[in-house]
């Protein structure tokens, strides 16, 4: 062998060997950024079960306050929940400690908020038809009923309501 032609052979020999470098350090750039954003996802995803965690928490509490009479200290609870989903579910709380409570301007509010925030949830719709009608406000208590009633044609009407 010619030294042109060992040469040759050396340059071939470290040719070859660079481009699988290159595509060693182009694979190894490609995990990396694969396992950087699996890790981003791990995190995000973290964070938003720890939120609604305590968010449900703030539910709970509120619940259990509501039910215990305790309607000021609900109201507090369900105030500190801002997410959705359970931000509705908090409106709807919030709306039955206003009733509870013989606050019914604050409770048909906050009724108007949740449906406008959910307005396909028919719980919503009947309870703030019902609270309608309690205010003596027929018209809409029975425009609500018949929008709850589309969403869940199997509804059993409250009393004082008919189909």
């Amino acid at each position: 062998m010619t030294p042109a032609t060992a040469d040759g052979h050396v340059r071939a020999r470290i040719s070859r060997r660079a481009g699988e470098m290159r595509r060693l350090a182009e694979t190894g750039g490609r995990t990396r950024l694969l396992a950087m954003g699996a890790a981003a996802f791990c995190l995000l995803a973290g964070i938003y079960l720890a939120v609604h965690r305590e968010d449900a928490s703030h539910l709970r509490e509120a619940t259990e306050l509501s039910e215990g009479g305790f309607q000021a200290k609900a109201l507090g609870e369900a105030d500190q929940v801002s997410r959705r989903p359970a931000e509705t579910r908090a409106l709807l709380l919030r709306a039955s400690a206003y009733r509870a409570s013989g606050r019914r301007a604050q409770a048909l509010d906050a009724f108007a908020l949740a449906a406008d925030r959910d307005p396909r949830n028919w719980i919503i719709r009947r309870d703030w038809a019902v609270e309608l009608r309690a205010a003596g406000r027929r018209r809409a208590a029975a425009r609500q009923m018949g929008v709850a009633l589309g969403l869940n044609p199997r509804l059993d009407l409250p009393s004082g309501f008919t189909r």
